[in-house]
């Protein structure tokens, strides 16, 4: 059992979905067999989330449909697909981006204390509008990062247009997301457009301009916020981000025992191929749970 920050993902996938790769932070809870475990090696917040926020881009899920070819999502596959490398991720927003997608309940009060003390700026911010809840938002801040993550891959506006291209005879394309939505309001388009003004300012304006949809858009997907985000101060939004995590603290969690084979005094021939299987897992020195 991995203990402490580490990453979710959904095993059970196909390159003909919608998307094929859906991953989040998970905090120190355990998980089945269905939600296989990724983990890097530096496990602080900042390394956890910037990876989530690689694995859940548009550009990443490119690159793993092409490798993906059953409907499972095992390890060695993950292994064969490429990951932006943690040193190319510093300085830009992606962890912070993340986890405002992600940490959106009190559950996670302790990973938004260690977020703070990474980003001390964050404390100025209302706790609760940090959460990305709203439709409006979540869309917002998802287009901003496959925005980011496409150009830290490299890739020029034709690379992305024809990766997120409207195409339904490609199998493997992208065209299922949103397709019940007017064009205009897919998140595939919203994402090229955030793209385009990103190579049109340069990737250090952007990711300081705080990128908004435009005014027609914008109006069409409602508010970014709900009435009771912005509800006591900032200061109070704080306190209460600081108690929860204190309770949370007091909980007492009991730990798992002593690994079955090591009491048994001999260990099963499938935790010497899931060993084996772990050496191959070599992208960004990750960790998986062997369960």
């Amino acid at each position: 059992m991995l203990s402490g920050n580490k990453i979710g993902f959904m095993r059970i996938a196909s390159a003909t979905n919608s998307r094929s790769m859906y991953a989040s932070l998970i905090g120190d809870m355990p998980c089945g067999n269905t939600t296989p475990i990724l983990r890097p090696e530096s496990n602080d917040i900042y390394h956890v989330l910037s990876l989530v926020a690689c694995l859940n881009s548009f550009t990443y899920d490119y690159a793993l449909r092409c490798r993906l070819g059953g409907l499972d999502l095992n390890y060695f596959v993950i292994a064969e697909t490429p990951l932006i490398s943690p040193p190319g991720l510093q300085g830009y927003p992606c962890a912070e981006l993340a986890a405002r997608l992600n940490l959106i309940m009190p559950f996670f009060a302790p990973q938004w204390l260690e977020m703070r003390a990474v980003y001390p700026q964050l404390g100025e911010q209302h706790w609760h509008k940090l959460w990305a809840i709203t439709p409006h938002e979540r869309l917002r801040l998802r287009c901003i990062l496959d925005a980011i993550i496409a150009d830290l891959y490299g890739l020029d506006y034709d690379d992305f247009a024809w990766i997120l291209q409207d195409n339904p005879a490609n199998p493997k394309g992208f065209w299922r997301v949103d397709k019940e939505k007017p064009k205009e309001l897919r998140h595939t388009m919203l994402a090229l457009t955030a793209f385009m003004r990103l190579k049109e300012v340069g990737l250090e304006v952007f990711c300081q301009e705080d990128w908004q949809f435009p005014q027609e858009i914008g109006d069409r997907l409602g508010p970014r916020f709900t009435p009771w985000q912005a509800q006591g101060t900032v200061e109070e939004s704080w306190a209460e981000c600081e108690e929860h995590a204190r309770r949370m603290k007091a909980i007492a969690v009991p730990l798992p025992e002593n690994d079955n084979r090591k009491r048994n005094g001999k260990q099963s021939g499938n935790g010497r191929e899931k060993a084996a299987e772990l050496e191959q897992v070599n992208l960004w020195n990750l960790e998986q749970e062997i369960s």
